[in-house]
């Protein structure tokens, strides 16, 4: 062989290891593998704190509920959501929105709900406009039910490594399902999905009958093999006559390191195939295993709020505490506000009275008169009572002149 054939040759040949051995696929891993590293990332996780933001694409406009007597939420809503083991039995969330109605009035509301396991709670506060004056109505609800604890759909687990899981009202776990190699179909070939370097694995159906749907693909998860293989797509398949077809997407579009070697999704959308909806979720902050216990998920209700106690049976109003009272006496403009309101009931009260005393001002006061009378009368009898002293007296002492000497 001509000797640069050759050593062009050799050059090729080492270009070309060295580029197969840079690959993803020379870090190949087996089912076995990932089911292992899928179930770390999953016990690693045993608290996550999230503030987010979650809207809809594209966003509703006032003509989509023209004449149906509903509402439209405007812009997106700003949430806060924790959680920790054991997940789906332990929430606490807020969520602030914008409503707006089809004559275009605007309604802002918090809703917020606690869950430590035994006890749930629920709060909605709502300002709005009556009759020119704003107002605020809050209704608390504390009862041990979990109807309102927020959709695991709608939360940032779904995104994550946890979305397969009990979390999120599933049987198993993602780490459990890879384990069942009868039932996964994983392929080591690298794509490129959401901007990450992926492989993915077809999770099956196991059931029987009817038996034209055993071990047809139910899931699709992409991993990320640059993110430690972190889940960055689920799809959730509809089997065709040409094959399975994505009917319903959850995508990871971005992922954040929270802890060293784990990853956690901080933006992504959900999306059914057939709608031209797509919900948003985009994070601002993202924190994990910072020591939750059940005491932190418990709220109080704010003062005014009328509750409906369904474990007790009782509904009443939450009164002020001391303190916000005194908290209130020391607010200026508070007191500002009460001392105007009293000027200006005195001021309506003088036009009122003014007219009335201004007729009588030449009279003398009922009392006054009455005074005078009873002085008068005093006055007489005081006269009388020291005339007829005066002739006791006197009387008296001719008595004693008169009588015969001894």
């Amino acid at each position: 062989m001509n000797p640069v054939r050759k050593l062009h040759f050799y050059f090729l040949t080492i270009a070309f290891v060295l580029l197969y051995s840079q690959s993803p696929l020379a870090m190949a891993i087996a089912v076995d593998e990932l089911a292992d590293i899928c179930e770390a990332m999953e016990s690693a996780i045993m608290d996550i704190s999230v503030e987010y933001e979650w809207g809809v694409e594209p966003a509703p406009m006032l003509e989509d509920i023209a004449g149906t007597g509903r509402g439209i939420v405007k812009g997106s809503e700003k949430r806060k959501w924790s959680t920790k083991r054991p997940f789906g039995e332990r929430s606490l969330s807020a969520k602030q929105l914008t409503t707006m109605n089809e004559h275009e009035n605007s309604f802002k509301s918090t809703i917020m709900q606690s869950c430590n396991g035994k006890t749930a709670k629920h709060l909605t506060t709502t300002d709005f406009s009556l009759a020119g004056e704003q107002r605020i109505r809050s209704r608390g609800t504390i009862t041990e039910s979990k109807r309102f604890m927020p959709k695991s759909n709608q939360t940032p687990i779904s995104f994550s490594v946890l979305r397969l899981s009990r979390a999120n009202n599933e049987s198993a776990s993602l780490s459990e399902r890879l384990r069942k190699k009868e039932l996964v179909r994983f392929y080591n070939t690298v794509e490129k999905i959401n901007g990450f370097n992926a492989v993915h694995a077809d999770l099956l159906r196991d059931v029987d009958n009817p038996p034209a749907m055993r071990k047809l693909v139910y899931i699709r998860v992409y991993f990320s093999v640059d993110h430690g293989y972190t889940p960055i797509k689920y799809d959730y398949m509809a089997n065709r006559e040409t094959g399975p077809e994505p009917s319903y997407s959850v995508d990871v579009n971005s992922l954040e390191q929270v802890s060293k070697g784990l990853w956690f999704p901080s933006a992504g959308s959900l999306k059914m195939v057939k709608s031209n909806l797509t919900n948003i979720y985009r994070a601002t902050k993202i924190v994990v295993n910072q020591g939750l216990t059940d005491e932190d998920f418990d709220m109080e209700f704010p003062p005014g709020t009328k509750v409906f106690d369904e474990i007790a049976g009782v509904t009443y109003v939450i009164q002020p505490s001391e303190q916000q009272f005194n908290d209130w006496l020391e607010n200026e403009s508070a007191i500002a506000q009460v001392v105007k309101i009293n000027e200006k009931k005195a001021v309506t009260l003088t036009k009122k009275t003014a007219a009335p005393y201004a007729e009588k001002k030449q009279m003398h006061p009922p009392l006054a008169v009455k005074n005078s009378k009873n002085n008068t009368i005093i006055y007489i009898l005081t006269v009388v009572v020291g005339v007829i002293l005066v002739i006791l007296f006197l009387v008296g002492k001719g008595i004693l002149s008169r009588r015969p000497q001894q």
